[in-house]
Protein backbone atom coordinates (compact mmCIF):
# COMPACT_ATOMS: atom_id res chain seq x y z
CA UNK A 1 0.00 0.00 0.00
CA UNK A 2 1.24 3.73 -1.47
CA UNK A 3 1.41 6.44 1.66
CA UNK A 4 1.21 10.01 1.51
CA UNK A 5 3.11 11.71 4.29
CA UNK A 6 1.96 15.83 4.76
CA UNK A 7 4.81 18.15 6.78
CA UNK A 8 4.89 21.64 7.05
CA UNK A 9 7.65 24.09 7.59
CA UNK A 10 8.88 25.04 11.11
CA UNK A 11 8.21 28.49 12.35
CA UNK A 12 7.91 31.37 10.31
CA UNK A 13 9.19 35.29 11.31
CA UNK A 14 5.52 35.59 10.20
CA UNK A 15 4.07 33.01 12.71
CA UNK A 16 5.71 34.85 15.44
CA UNK A 17 3.57 38.03 14.18
CA UNK A 18 0.34 36.20 13.67
CA UNK A 19 0.41 37.17 9.98
CA UNK A 20 -0.93 35.04 7.39
CA UNK A 21 1.20 33.88 4.26
CA UNK A 22 1.28 31.15 1.73
CA UNK A 23 2.49 33.04 -1.52
CA UNK A 24 5.33 35.39 -0.06
CA UNK A 25 8.46 33.80 0.90
CA UNK A 26 9.08 33.94 4.36
CA UNK A 27 12.22 33.26 6.34
CA UNK A 28 12.43 30.43 9.10
CA UNK A 29 12.96 31.59 12.51
CA UNK A 30 16.19 29.92 14.30
CA UNK A 31 13.45 27.57 15.91
CA UNK A 32 11.74 27.19 12.47
CA UNK A 33 14.80 26.25 11.04
CA UNK A 34 15.69 23.77 13.93
CA UNK A 35 12.48 22.09 14.05
CA UNK A 36 12.69 21.96 9.73
CA UNK A 37 16.30 19.58 10.96
CA UNK A 38 14.50 17.69 13.68
CA UNK A 39 11.50 16.69 11.47
CA UNK A 40 14.19 15.58 8.52
CA UNK A 41 16.37 13.61 11.50
CA UNK A 42 13.00 11.35 12.96
CA UNK A 43 12.13 11.24 8.70
CA UNK A 44 15.24 9.28 8.19
CA UNK A 45 15.45 7.41 11.56
CA UNK A 46 11.93 6.03 11.16
CA UNK A 47 12.88 4.40 7.65
CA UNK A 48 10.53 6.54 5.34
CA UNK A 49 11.62 5.89 1.49
CA UNK A 50 10.01 8.77 -0.60
CA UNK A 51 9.79 7.92 -4.47
CA UNK A 52 8.70 11.34 -4.78
CA UNK A 53 9.16 14.81 -3.04
CA UNK A 54 6.95 18.00 -3.39
CA UNK A 55 7.48 21.34 -1.76
CA UNK A 56 6.07 24.56 -2.36
CA UNK A 57 9.64 26.13 -3.63
CA UNK A 58 9.51 28.66 -1.41
CA UNK A 59 12.68 29.37 1.45
CA UNK A 60 10.71 27.34 4.24
CA UNK A 61 9.87 24.40 1.98
CA UNK A 62 13.54 24.30 0.95
CA UNK A 63 15.70 24.56 3.91
CA UNK A 64 13.10 21.45 5.38
CA UNK A 65 14.41 19.06 2.38
CA UNK A 66 17.11 16.67 4.68
CA UNK A 67 18.94 14.38 1.79
CA UNK A 68 19.13 10.77 2.38
CA UNK A 69 22.38 9.39 2.67
CA UNK A 70 23.54 5.87 1.46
Amino acid sequence: MKKLYFVRHGESEWNVLDKICGSTDVALTEKGKQQALDTGKKILESGIKADEICWAGLCGGVFGYVPQHG
